[in-house]
């Protein structure tokens, strides 16, 4: 097996990677997926990152020398007995998500990191239970900079937890629909500064085919989806999350600029990532492509914005 990347991560990483069966209107394909694979080859385009995820003993080999290829660490890759996550995932004529069910491992609350991987100052977690998300939070008290994510069945089960988690973040990604249930307002207009008050100072809303939205300390913006086309949508929002902490992991300032253009960069891969099944389309992504697409978002998003 090749070694993981020398060079030190500036990102971790943390949550499911598993296998993902993706049928939607454009067709069906058995794809690599899971939170912690798209955000971190979305990550990748921007910076070295660092792999925490739990697979099954069937994981196959192939798919960890993939991930060290791309200069991704994943020594934070931890085996468990059972079989790998399973997910699949249907979509109606209007790329809905209308069922999905999953099997495999049960992903245990908390997970110890290797030494090397503490030190790392930029995080992102997945949708995980919420007492896994402040285990590895506090196993890194020197960071500066942490997201982390949910979804709709955490909220209605484990709010308590998952508001301590967030408590020690400082940036929230989720969807309207999860933003919505987490704040106990449908007021569009008061929804991020509602949020901000649990804690984190940047709140980014995914808004699917309306787009993203993000606030943070009074500045509010909001940009347009941009695909070209959609194939499939799955990983759309951890690609997001994946491409936005990269690109702050790489600047390693925190000005109100980076944050937009983290904003836009985030856009832009999300963007990408729904024209091809699973992340295939971010796998062949060339800097040109994300130099082109970021220069549009930038002409319609900045405009919103005064330096």
């Amino acid at each position: 097996m090749t070694p993981p990347s020398r060079i030190r991560p500036k990102l971790l990483v943390a949550g499911i990677c598993g296998i993902d069966k993706n049928i939607t209107p454009k067709g069906r394909k058995t794809v690599l997926g899971g939170t912690a694979f798209h955000a971190s080859i979305a990550a990748s385009h921007f910076t070295q990152v660092a792999l925490v995820t739990g697979v099954g003993r069937d994981f196959p080999a192939k798919h960890l020398s993939f991930l060290q290829e791309r200069g991704i660490n994943t020594s934070g890759v931890m085996f468990y007995p059972g079989k790998t996550k399973l997910r699949v995932n249907k979509y109606n004529d209007k790329f809905e998500l209308v069922s999905s069910y999953k099997t495999g491992i049960i992903y245990p609350t908390a997970m110890e990191l290797k030494p090397q991987l503490k030190p790392i100052k930029y995080v992102f977690i997945g949708a995980l239970n919420p007492k896994l998300q402040l285990n590895i939070l506090k196993q890194m008290p020197g960071v500066k900079e942490a997201g982390i994510d949910t979804k709709l069945n955490v909220i209605r089960s484990k709010k308590d937890e998952l508001l301590e988690a967030i408590r020690l973040s400082s940036m929230l990604f989720l969807n309207k629909e999860e933003a919505m249930l987490l704040s106990g307002s449908s007021n569009l207009h008061t929804l991020p500064e509602k949020l901000a008050r649990l804690g984190p100072r940047t709140i980014v809303i995914k808004l699917d085919k309306d787009g993203a939205e993000m606030y943070r300390d009074g500045l509010f913006i909001k940009a347009p989806a941009i695909a070209n086309k959609v194939v499939d949508p799955t990983g759309a929002g951890d690609s997001f999350a994946g491409a936005f902490m990269g690109y702050l992991a790489a600047k390693g300032s925190s000005s109100v600029r980076d944050y937009m253009n983290a904003f836009i960069a985030g856009n832009v891969i999300a963007s990408f990532n729904v024209e091809r099944f699973g992340s295939e389309r971010l796998i062949d992504l060339n800097g040109r492509e994300i130099g082109e697409r970021s220069e549009y978002l930038k002409s319609i998003v900045l405009k919103q914005a005064k330096f």
